[in-house]
């Protein structure tokens, strides 16, 4: 997994949540977009867990070039704001996580992304889609993402109709 936040207290403690999950490795980490593209192609992460606002390339942009590469590696962002989430998913996001994140968002995150990437490598060895508990998992964690974009949603067309009163 590849860290990119342009905080290095973010940095730290997404590191140190991350050291909790079995089987997740740190390849490397980046303050921006820039040296996070350049990065993902070094290193080959199967995950980049990326915030959105940074200098130099932020990670919407960053995440386009990314999602490029061959193959390319999930892209989770893990930001403050939830407003980018739509522009996230536009630019392959895998997931959209909002700060803090805690340990467990984190390890289902990545354990539905892990399970993905067996399922495109067709790594039967990696995954068990027969597992009830990886099953319920994988369900939560959609339910989640599904909620979040329609909680997105309401809220720009909550927005559109407020500027559409003002005008008219």
């Amino acid at each position: 997994m590849l860290i990119v936040d342009d905080e290095s207290l973010a940095r730290i403690r997404l590191q140190r949540l991350l050291e909790k999950i079995e089987g997740v490795e740190i390849v490397g980490q980046a303050a921006n977009g820039a040296d996070a593209v350049t990065l993902a192609g070094e290193c080959l992460p199967d995950i980049v867990l990326m915030d959105i606002r940074m200098p130099v390339l932020d990670g919407i942009q960053a995440a386009e070039r990314i999602s490029a590469m061959t193959p390319p590696p999930a892209v989770i962002f893990c930001t403050a704001f939830d407003d980018f989430a739509l522009r996230a998913f536009d630019a392959q996001a895998s997931a959209y996580l909002l700060k803090p994140v805690n340990a467990e968002e984190l390890a289902q995150a990545e354990h539905y992304e892990a399970m993905m990437a067996a399922v495109a490598r067709d790594d039967e060895d990696d995954y068990d889609l027969e597992d009830d508990e990886l099953e319920e998992e994988t369900k939560d964690y959609l339910q989640t993402m599904k909620e979040e974009i329609e909680e997105n949603e309401e809220a720009r067309l909550d927005l559109i109709e407020e500027l559409m009163e003002d005008i008219l």
